[in-house]
């Protein structure tokens, strides 16, 4: 018997589709008082619903689930003839898809169309359809793909904004305060991790800025293309996304923005930008973000910008040297180096991997006094340090 009138069996049934105990309770019931009416008004049900579940008992609680409401013997709404044509359309023409089945039918004199289900129920019935490749097989794929690449033959680069991590921001706004005299900005910590990724061996370059702008981006390609170069290195492709530091968004077909003149200056790397949108083109250097985010941002204790560029060095090395990645083979950047078969790259000195990081906007002077010219910012440079100053000074404003 239900303990209260105010719940009914259609209460029960909105919760669960099959309430198997309480049909089980009113049989019970209904063998203890053989009423099938006053069963159905202490369930708060009717009495055909009583008596289909007295009915269907037979001893076991299985027997008391619902039953299939598919038809037995379903309908076969598409003619043979049709499904031969689909089939054979197929067959014919194995790179199209349903949207031609029409225009197909038509031209063999048949009218009847059917739905894009049913094609592709037909196709998949006669195994006409590739299987569905898994998340796992597809990065399986993936990682073939990059094996075969040589080291530091292509590599990703992109910005990582620190503002929106709390350890960070916190110890930042603290030292701003404490430095606000000398230097009146409330970060006391770079907020920008500029970010390049070798996708072959997943080697990580990483350094710091303050300002997150195009003379920035151009200094850090620099400073990457000048370390692999010194070690006889010369990449083939640069990738980024489309943002204002590395492109003239201005004008999509300039391809004469400073990041670019200083990636296809030696006349062997070219630039290459991700579609719009395309977010997972940039998939290595995006992880390498999430993964330094969760094991170095998140505990790290600094006491100046200076310590905090310290530790990343040493957090990077670490990355390169000793920490091994699961999706590589569970094998470290410099592992995978040593087991190059091409030898000018296995014999390489594991200092490659030793990056040296730095405070990029402490670096524009030296940039300047290299000769390469220096376009406006993307965002309007504050003069509050001696570098912006410095910098305002050499553009004329």
């Amino acid at each position: 018997m239900l303990a209260s009138n105010i719940l009914a069996y259609q209460d029960f049934l909105q919760d669960s589709p099959e309430p198997i105990q309480l049909r089980l309770a009113m049989v019970r019931r209904f063998e203890e008082i053989k009423n099938i009416t006053q069963v159905a008004q202490e369930f708060q049900t009717t009495r055909k619903t009583v008596r289909k579940w007295v009915r269907r008992f037979k001893g076991a609680l299985s027997s008391l689930k619902n039953h299939s409401r598919a038809p037995k013997e379903p309908h076969q709404y598409l003619q043979a003839r049709t499904q031969e044509l689909v089939v054979q359309f197929r067959n014919d023409y194995p790179s199209l898809g349903y949207d031609y089945i029409h225009h197909y039918l038509l031209k063999q004199g048949h009218k009847e169309i059917p739905s894009k289900k049913s094609c592709y129920a037909i196709w998949r019935k006669h195994g006409l359809l590739p299987p569905r490749r898994t998340k796992q097989e597809k990065k399986k794929d993936l990682r073939a793909i990059k094996a075969k690449y040589k080291p530091f033959e292509k590599m990703q680069i992109d910005v990582k904004e620190l503002r929106d991590i709390p350890n960070i921001l916190d110890q930042s706004l603290s030292l701003g305060l404490i430095g606000q005299r000398e230097l009146p900005n409330p970060y006391g910590l770079p907020m920008y991790q500029y970010t390049a990724r070798d996708i072959k061996t997943g080697a990580l370059f990483v350094t710091l800025a303050y300002e997150h702008t195009r003379h920035t981006a151009a200094i850090f390609a620099d400073r990457v293309l000048t370390h692999l170069a010194n070690h006889g290195i010369v990449p083939r492709v640069i990738q980024t996304d489309n943002g204002t530091e590395f492109v003239n968004t201005r004008n999509a077909l300039d391809t004469e923005s400073l990041f670019v003149q200083i990636i296809t200056r030696n006349g062997q790397t070219k630039h290459r930008r991700i579609p719009p949108g395309a977010k997972t083109w940039q998939s290595d250097v995006e992880t390498s973000h999430w993964i330094i985010e969760r094991e170095f941002y998140d505990t790290v204790t600094v006491n100046s910008d200076r310590n905090m560029i310290t530790k990343l060095r040493a957090y990077q090395w670490g990355f390169n040297v000793m920490r091994k990645n699961g999706y590589k083979g569970n094998k470290t950047p410099l592992e995978i180096l040593r087991e190059e078969p091409d030898q000018n790259y296995a014999t390489l000195s594991q200092t490659i991997l030793d990056f040296p990081t730095c405070i990029l906007d402490e670096k524009f002077h030296a940039f300047i006094q290299g000769g390469y010219h220096v376009g406006l910012p993307t965002k309007k440079l504050k003069p509050c340090t001696k570098v912006h100053s410095f910098a305002l000074a050499c553009l004329g404003q």
